[in-house]
């Protein structure tokens, strides 16, 4: 039913490198990514992980900040089902991210994780399902191009959760079409604590791992847990 799980980066190899090993990961359970690069041109490259979009920066924003941003904006280039991401999030439990599939009717919005962060109300991009025409109209970026947009959320002052925080503002506006959900975080497998159980590993009980960054400098570790889910 997902029809592209949507991660994003610039060509910082802090997150860039990890698209090979994320995108493949998620082929591997079931689903297709829809990566946008924000880089030095605009092209378009279907693999067998999914797209590929690359988008030239804009001038006045952060490629970084863009690349946040553009997982909303993302919603504008295909019709159907999408399911946000984070490029450095490894996807575990393939039946943790289906299992809401038969909740989005109605032009409902699910988000798997309705925690704030601290204090600030936003709601964490990983993960949100959507119907992108939904989508692309609770955001008010149907008619809008990509740099217009990025001049838009200037006014957020380029804060890191710039994206969140749009998505949550836009998002209160149509408070009766969204299903918030709550989960257990102690099911990640967390860069900032990195211990899992081999045994709770293989048997699904992880839904998905923040990576340790950068993937060259950890990859032993990192490839050591992909190779024992």
């Amino acid at each position: 039913m997902i029809d592209y799980v949507i991660i994003s980066s610039d060509d910082n190899p802090m997150y860039k490198d990890f698209y090979p090993i994320v995108a493949k990961r998620w082929y591997d359970i079931g689903y297709k990514t829809y990566f946008i690069n924000i880089t030095d041109e605009d092209d378009i490259i279907e693999n067998e992980y999914g797209i590929i979009h690359k988008i030239k920066s804009v001038g006045f924003m952060s490629s970084g900040l863009q690349s946040q941003i553009a997982r909303i904006y993302c919603s504008n280039f295909f019709d159907g089902v999408m399911l946000t991401s984070d490029i450095d999030m490894l996807p575990i439990n393939s039946e943790y991210f289906i299992q809401y599939n038969s909740e989005l009717v109605d032009n409902k919005v699910i988000i798997y994780s309705g925690q704030p962060y601290g204090d600030t109300p936003y709601f964490p991009m990983c993960y949100i399902l959507a119907n992108t025409i939904d989508f692309r109209r609770y955001m008010e970026i149907a008619d809008i191009s990509f740099a217009d947009f990025c001049k838009r959320l200037l006014t957020y002052k380029a804060a890191w959760n710039t994206d969140e925080n749009y998505m949550y503002d836009m998002l209160s506006k149509h408070f009766d079409k969204l299903i918030i959900k709550n989960r257990d975080f102690s099911r990640r497998v967390d860069r900032g604590n990195w211990i899992y159980n081999d045994d709770l590993l293989k048997s699904g009980y992880y839904i998905d791992s923040h990576l340790l960054r950068p993937y060259l400098d950890n990859k032993e570790r990192i490839d050591e847990l992909i190779n024992k889910i």
